[in-house]
């Protein structure tokens, strides 16, 4: 369960604002101020709830105070709803302290009242949740799979989308401690689908860290940083603090293993230091063994074996098997590195004895029985998880195929409109192109006209000359020329 940090701090969206301190703190004194002007018990036994919710992600110790506050007015005030919410905000701030045993205890009360009053069904949704994230990071594993079920099967029914998310990422998370990741993934990529459906950012950071906790145990290591990025970035962008810390202990495991282990420690510092000021014990629990692995693998091994006491001491107390199998497992391993071979053997000895309580024979049988019987009463549902889902991906396909019809359609509109307006303007100027080509041809007609015209004159003023010159070679053809007047004349006079 190295890497289990980035799996248990499940969606609280019915609950918690996951701001900077500074906004809490703000949000926190307004909702006093609003308590404060409450008249009646049972509108003060309403707000205190929602304090405790308000309190249970930055100061639990005041989160537990004001929830049994709320409760003590429920009871007395005979308002069973009111008791029910109560016992929730308190399983899951016992849960997130590793109290688990308190949480569960509460949680149980809090089924019984929902069975003896007769409630509506959907008090049933918010405690099998809770239980199934009980049981699932207690390392009971079996119980956490049947409340998981009992969860989807019960959120199916109200067709409820955000309650799907988060049904579906805390029965992933079931199966990814069990190590089935490929059911672990097809829940994980379900319920992000659903986060990205309603564009809920906060759910988009968690399940891209736990996809990239499954890649990491399926030894994708780069498809798992790309997705502990994305995580980390959605993380920063809402302020969730403690999405940051998960993010940074997940980058954490990546560079150990591509053996950059300064990086890592420097990662898991980062992570661990947030985890204490929150109180989330068993995040707190996987940072001290994953600090003993990296100075492991540094070869320094009293550091190693001093964060690995540390994981086993806070295993014990917030009483999670899964978390004492891990912290034994790194005190075998410094230890073996130190040669203190009967101190190893122990070690190695209460690993197997946690590993074989996690995982009995019964319980694979138990939680094989819960699928079958999940998968047989969900075929009377016709909105399944798989076809409520479907249907509502196919809803958003149909509105975006519309859209992209409407946006095609206005744009062939405009295109023919265009066209339209070009072709007139191509109209205009081939008609300007014709006119002045039939006037070019007019001119040159003309011009023609003239160029004959000038011809013609020429001709017949050359055929005038040649007339008069030839009437000239006439008239001198048939007179005397004045030598032969003049011989003729001579002659006469000798005579």
């Amino acid at each position: 369960m190295k890497y289990g940090y980035s799996i248990f701090l499940i969606i609280v969206l019915l609950c918690a604002t996951n701001a900077v301190h500074a906004k809490e703190n703000q949000v926190i004194d307004s909702l006093k101020q609003v308590v404060y002007q409450q008249t009646t018990d049972s509108a003060r036994c309403y707000w205190y709830d929602v304090l405790a919710k308000e309190y249970s992600s930055v100061q639990p110790d005041s989160g537990i105070l004001y929830a049994n506050r709320s409760l003590a007015l429920a009871k007395k005030l005979n308002i069973p709803g009111y008791e029910i919410d109560a016992y929730v905000t308190l399983g899951i701030i016992y849960r997130e302290r590793g109290e688990f045993n308190k949480a569960l205890e509460g949680l149980h009360k809090a089924l019984k009242i929902i069975s003896d009053k007769k409630l509506k069904r959907g008090y049933y949704k918010r405690v099998y949740s809770s239980l199934n994230l009980a049981y699932t990071e207690q390392g009971n594993y079996t119980a956490g799979i049947e409340y998981g079920f009992k969860t989807l099967h019960e959120m199916e029914i109200d067709n409820d989308t955000m309650s799907m998310a988060l049904a579906n990422n805390n029965l992933a998370n079931t199966f990814f401690q069990l190590k089935q990741y490929d059911k672990a993934m097809k829940h994980y990529k379900t319920a992000l689908q659903y986060a990205l459906l309603i564009k809920h950012e906060y759910g988009q950071s968690l399940l891209n860290g736990n996809i990239g906790s499954v890649f990491y145990e399926m030894k994708k290591y780069d498809s798992a940083k790309i997705h502990f990025e994305k995580a980390l970035e959605l993380c920063k962008k809402i302020e969730d603090i403690s999405g940051e810390a998960i993010a940074y202990g997940n980058l954490g495991s990546y560079y150990q293993i591509k053996d950059q282990n300064k990086k890592a420690i420097e990662l898991f510092e980062k992570a661990e230091k947030i985890f204490e000021e929150m109180q989330m014990q068993p995040n707190q629990a996987d940072m001290f063994f994953n600090l003993a692995t990296s100075y492991l693998y540094l070869k320094d091994y009293k550091r190693s074996l001093e964060y690995a006491k540390r994981s086993l001491d806070m295993a014990k107390k917030i009483e999670s098997l899964p978390h004492q199998q891990q912290a034994h497992e790194a005190l075998k391993n410094a230890y073996e590195k130190t040669n203190n071979i009967p101190l190893a053997y122990h070690h190695y000895q209460e690993y197997i004895k946690a590993r074989d309580s996690i995982y009995t024979e019964e319980s694979k049988k138990e939680q094989f029985k819960a699928e079958i019987l999940y998968e047989y009463d969900k075929k009377k549902y016709a909105d399944s998880l798989s076809q409520n889902l479907l249907a509502q991906i196919q809803k958003q396909e149909l509105e975006k195929e519309k859209e992209k019809t409407e946006t095609q359609k206005r744009f062939t509109i405009f295109s023919l409109l265009g066209l339209v307006l070009a072709l007139t303007l191509a109209g205009f100027i081939f008609k300007g192109y014709k006119d002045k080509q039939k006037a070019n041809r007019i001119i040159s007609e003309q011009k023609k006209e003239v160029e004959l015209q000038k011809d013609v004159i020429e001709a017949k003023n050359t055929e005038i000359i040649d007339s008069i010159e030839y009437a000239k070679r006439i008239q001198t053809s048939l007179l005397p020329t004045e030598v032969y007047i003049e011989k003729t004349l001579n002659r006469l006079n000798k005579k």
